[in-house]
């Protein structure tokens, strides 16, 4: 008995914590996240202020909490990406269901990440935690070290792909990417 009352107390405090984070997402997206207060969250969720208290510290602490699960996700999509390659899997295979599990995480997430996008405080936002995933796991994917411009330039695109796809687009074909490169060489002139 006492076991099914925990798993009880987890379950309520997990629902709970889903519909803090979803008023949270809700509310920054329209208000912006300067203008939210733990009033507003705790009212949007149905909670009294005491139970976001007991989740959170405040909105600061949810927001990291949530960039950080986001990244880390990311971080799992690419370890799985690189663990494929490790493996000599097929180019193309790898290509197809990494792409298909991306879109699905982008698309799954597009509101949390539009939220997520715009909240910057002390030196945290969404772009410095992907950028800091991206550095650390590009040079596995690529089977060498990038040079500091190659590394600019494709986190640059990767997060220019994110910001394409929340805007409800789907992720570029490779066709796709490829005339993308092709005009920016033209663009600079080679």
């Amino acid at each position: 008995m006492e076991k099914s009352g925990t798993i009880m107390a987890d379950l309520r405090t997990r629902r709970t914590d889903i519909s803090i984070q979803n008023a949270f997402v809700s509310l920054v997206l329209k208000k912006g996240f300067k203008n939210v207060t733990v009033i507003d969250i705790a009212t949007e969720a149905m909670i009294n202020r005491q139970t976001f208290y007991k989740h959170y510290q405040d909105k600061y602490q949810l927001a990291e909490k949530m960039m950080t699960d986001f990244t880390d996700k990311y971080d799992q999509l690419l370890k799985k990406r690189i663990e494929l390659t490790q493996q000599h899997q097929d180019f193309m295979v790898i290509q197809s269901m990494f792409t298909q599990e991306i879109n699905q995480t982008l698309r799954t997430h597009s509101q949390l990440i539009r939220a997520l996008k715009v909240i910057q405080f002390d030196h945290i936002s969404l772009d410095q935690s992907l950028k800091r995933v991206i550095a650390a796991n590009l040079p596995l994917i690529m089977g060498h070290q990038p040079s500091k411009f190659e590394m600019a330039l494709l986190t640059a695109l990767i997060l220019g792909i994110f910001d394409y796809v929340i805007a409800g687009q789907k992720l570029p074909e490779p066709e796709e990417v490829k005339a993308a490169i092709h005009d920016m060489l033209t663009l600079l002139g080679q």
